[in-house]
């Protein structure tokens, strides 16, 4: 089976190509950056990202794909693009989106009005009626997104993926909650808000694992898959966790949103959970972890100690304004 892969700068791609060579697979990969070194001679590089396939139609058709995983489509016009170049080639299309498209989120967002609903987020659980965002872009929409791809003649199997942290991780999505550990700060402020609160999150290699297995059990029907962890952690939870995982000692303390910094009170409505039920892709395809959920923390973390963004220093995190909560901490410290 000949394999494209539209990538994402080397964050699951290659992971992804690493795991369909093992099972045959010729690959392509589509990408800015070169295929990693374990997997670069077996691999097909065209260099681009997203924006420059059109422009590489002649190097696509070449290689004549069976199957495209495309893990950078953030647009109509992107699946568009894939249409224009694949269809009649390959045979099945797979297609990363986002936990972003439920209603639930715009909930949380505050952009829709609607009754909370913290039941796990199902496949058919409501999907947002706008922007995710009063000022987003409407061009650059998942929701969207989704949309054109059900119109494709190949079937199509969407994968709807939770905030992925691991090494590579360009956003550095753990980076806020382990801040303060990695430098060393006596104590972590929580609000009060969030504390409870479920969300989703998804370990790299994970995730990689469950895209390329939904490859390789493709299927002549369209599917919609949730990935990710299978219980959600709160967010004191996922702190005591990384806390462990690092060896932090230090305070963590809930403490009222009102006695709070603005730099610490995330705007939401945290009443509504992120919680998603990715039990369908468990049962359908034979899904599960590839990876210790306390290992894939500690590579994770491991990563962002080696490769701390240069403006690290320079984030909004204002230690003057927590230094002066020193006493309600130690008040809510001792009640714990």
């Amino acid at each position: 089976m000949r394999c494209l892969i539209i990538g994402d700068n080397q964050f699951l791609d290659c992971t992804i190509a690493k795991e369909l060579l093992l099972a045959g697979w010729s690959m392509a990969l589509l990408d800015p950056k070169k295929p990693t070194e374990e997997i670069s001679e077996e691999t097909v590089h065209i260099p681009a990202n997203v924006d420059g396939l059109r422009d590489k139609a002649s190097e696509v058709k070449a290689f004549n794909p069976e199957c495209v995983i495309h893990l950078s489509a953030r647009s109509a016009d992107d699946i568009d693009a894939l249409c224009e170049l694949c269809e009649g080639q390959a045979s099945h299309f797979i297609v990363a989106s986002s936990f972003n498209v439920y209603k639930a989120c715009a909930l949380v967002y505050q952009t829709e009005m609607g009754d909370l609903d913290n039941k796990p987020i199902t496949e058919s659980s409501l999907l947002r009626e706008g922007p995710l965002l009063d000022d987003s872009d409407n061009d650059n929409d998942r929701l969207d997104m989704e949309k054109r791809l059900a119109k494709c003649k190949a079937p199509t199997t969407v994968l709807r993926l939770p905030p992925v942290y691991g090494p590579r991780d360009s956003l550095y999505r753990l980076l806020p909650l382990i801040a303060r550990m990695l430098d060393e700060r006596p104590f972590i402020p929580v609000p009060e808000t969030q504390a409870n609160w479920k969300w989703t999150h998804g370990y790299s290699e994970d995730i990689a694992h469950g895209i390329a297995l939904a490859a390789l059990k493709a299927s002549d029907s369209n599917r919609v898959y949730n990935m990710g962890e299978t219980k959600a952690p709160t967010i004191f939870e996922r702190i005591t966790h990384l806390a462990t995982v690092i060896g932090w000692s230090g305070g963590i303390a809930v403490l009222p949103d009102s006695e709070l910094p603005t730099h610490v009170v995330p705007k939401g409505n945290f009443d509504q959970n992120l919680e998603l039920d990715s039990s369908k892709i468990r049962s359908e395809l034979s899904y599960k972890e590839a990876v210790d959920y306390y290992d894939g923390l500690y590579e994770a973390i491991e990563w962002y100690r080696e490769n701390l963004p240069k403006k690290y220093k320079d984030t909004e995190f204002d230690y003057e304004s927590e230094d002066a909560l020193k006493p309600l901490v130690e008040e809510a410290l001792r009640s714990d």
